[in-house]
């Protein structure tokens, strides 16, 4: 659809604020009902899955949009690895490492996009694993979900970690935690996933620098 006048108050920008209701809700839960957490914990990271779909579908990208959603993938991603921390003391410097290198990926990244104009973040044109994370993730949505599942319910859901992740090879590289191997498969992913936007996006940010610098020297 053709791209409307960016707006603050559009569709997307209402879809990923009702997120973070839900999100917000679920803490109410997290100690006392663990399923309800996870009602509404899950609830708030399927929605992410539908913000994009609606922006491009009536044309309401904008690039406040692909920020706002950005940061608050890394609200919702910040507080399980606050709560694993808590969980898994033993692993706190490696939560600590995951969290930090999810934010930079992403925030790296996601600045690239808003210097080059880029409405959506999604659009990869580079690695064809960043462009699977971006443009398949449904296949990424349950091993992201996986250590959420498994310490609420404190049901095994191994196979779904298995089933759902077809770069299996990435997994048997992960470092196997003695008493939480079932986590590590999911961060072997993320962590790889972060440093490719990294290192992507330091690629497009120097293109960029050597662009900017030839066309003033040109215009000289």
């Amino acid at each position: 659809m053709e791209a409307k006048r960016p707006r603050l108050l559009n569709k997307p920008n209402f879809i990923t604020s009702f997120r973070v209701v839900l999100f917000c809700t679920s803490f109410l839960y997290y100690k006392t009902k663990p399923l309800y957490f996870l009602g509404f914990y899950v609830s708030s990271v399927l929605l992410d899955m539908v913000d994009g779909e609606v922006a491009r579908k009536y044309g309401e990208a904008t690039i406040f949009g692909a920020m706002f959603d950005s940061l608050f993938d890394r609200m919702t991603t910040a507080f399980l690895y606050m709560h694993l921390s808590m969980k898994y003391p033993r692993y706190f410097l490696f939560f600590y490492f995951v969290l930090v290198w999810d934010v930079v990926g992403h925030w790296a990244h996601n600045y690239v996009c808003c210097l080059l104009g880029n409405t959506n973040h999604k659009k990869i044109d580079g690695f064809f694993l960043l462009k699977m994370y971006y443009e398949k993730r449904r296949m990424f949505l349950l091993p992201r979900l996986y250590p959420v599942i498994y310490n609420k319910t404190n049901i095994n859901v191994r196979f779904l970690t298995y089933g759902s992740l077809p770069l299996a090879a990435f997994k048997a590289v992960s470092p196997l935690f003695s008493s939480s191997t079932h986590i590590s498969y999911t961060f072997t992913i993320v962590i790889f996933t972060n440093t490719a936007q990294f290192f992507y996006a330091s690629k497009r940010l120097s293109i960029y620098e050597v662009e900017q610098f030839d066309l003033k020297a040109g215009a000289r």
